[in-house]
């Protein structure tokens, strides 16, 4: 997956999240990951940030 991909991706799960489509029980580990995806000054996507809990959700999300 190319940064990009990556960028457009998160964006679109966490628009996902807040538009109450995607829901997750709290605490959990996926919430927990997602609010851990850290963006850099210009809104960028730190890929560093992303973890196997973000990435397995950007795949389901992908998919559907």
């Amino acid at each position: 997956m190319t940064d990009k991909q990556l960028q457009q991706q998160v964006v679109k799960l966490k628009e996902l999240v807040n538009e109450g489509i995607v829901r997750f029980e709290k605490p959990s580990v996926f919430s927990e990951a997602l609010e851990n995806v850290r963006f850099d000054e210009n809104g960028k996507v730190d890929p560093a940030s992303v973890d196997k809990h973000v990435r397995a959700l950007l795949t389901v999300v992908e998919m559907a």
